[in-house]
């Protein structure tokens, strides 16, 4: 269930999505691993118009925090909970030990990234993370509460509470962002057929 397809060993030993295989224009085949490091190729070789840069006071430095921030502190918290709660649902003989590790250290890390994150979210100058604009910083932030702080919310915190109940903020820059004329555009043309296998 949380693992990428067999076939993706064939672009990249360790078999992770997401992959992306480029061929330049000398023939030269290069593949990326790693979402921030695609992130970041993407902005270094093909937004030369800054299309996906804030227009903030050193946006660069900005990006590449939160892109570094997603993978190494959010996620952290956000996939300890995913395991520690498909544990207790299958051994549960183990589900005090793993209540109390999610009740010592998971939620309240997730609670404190939530806060963190509503706190940037009330700084910006417009509905986005970094200001009026829609940024890679907004997309890549995006994947987490699409796919799992957003519909789980209420599973992880042991409520009947939605995110928006306790993060309003963080709400409310979901739905800005899933009526993006681009969002909306590339979703349409997703193959629910590929996704299955995800």
């Amino acid at each position: 269930m949380f693992t990428a397809p067999k076939e993706f060993k064939d672009f990249h030993r360790l078999g992770k999505a997401p992959i992306v295989t480029i061929t330049k224009d000398n023939g030269e085949v290069i593949t990326l691993a790693e979402s921030g490091h695609v992130c970041s190729y993407f902005l270094r070789h093909y937004d030369t118009n800054k299309k996906l840069l804030p227009n903030v006071k050193n946006a660069e430095e900005k990006v590449d925090y939160f892109l570094h921030y997603l993978e190494g502190t959010l996620m952290t918290s956000v996939i300890g909970l995913v395991v520690t709660f498909s544990t207790t649902r299958r051994h549960k003989h183990l589900r005090d030990d793993f209540q109390n590790m999610i009740g010592t250290y998971f939620l309240p890390e997730l609670r404190n990234n939530l806060s963190y994150l509503t706190e940037q979210l009330k700084k910006s100058s417009g509905p986005y993370f970094l200001g009026d604009k829609l940024s890679v910083v907004d997309i890549y932030l995006s994947y987490p509460f699409s796919g799992l702080i957003g519909p789980t919310y209420g599973l992880f915190t042991g409520s009947e509470k939605k995110l928006e109940d306790d993060y309003p903020e963080l709400a409310k820059w979901m739905e800005t962002l899933k009526n993006e004329p681009g969002r909306i555009k590339a979703y349409s043309n997703i193959d629910s057929n590929i996704v299955s296998k995800l």
